[in-house]
């Protein structure tokens, strides 16, 4: 199942940005077939659960991960 998109609006900014309880994720990549958010670690398998959710109207990949601080 892709990111939660709890906190998620159109008006949503850009960019990794921090909440109250969490982070909002929005990145730009209308030709992506899959953008993921993970830790930086040194070998990344990809999650289900790290997978932004597209907008195939705007071209937008958004997500809601909470506890991150």
């Amino acid at each position: 199942m892709a990111a939660s998109q709890e906190h998620i609006t159109p008006s949503a900014p850009m960019g990794a940005n921090l909440i109250g309880d969490g982070a909002t994720f929005r990145v730009w990549a209308p030709d992506a077939e899959n953008v993921y958010v993970f830790d930086g670690a040194k070998e990344y398998h990809p999650q289900p659960g790290d997978e932004l959710m597209k907008n195939p109207l705007t071209g937008h990949w958004t997500g809601f991960f909470p506890g991150i601080k």
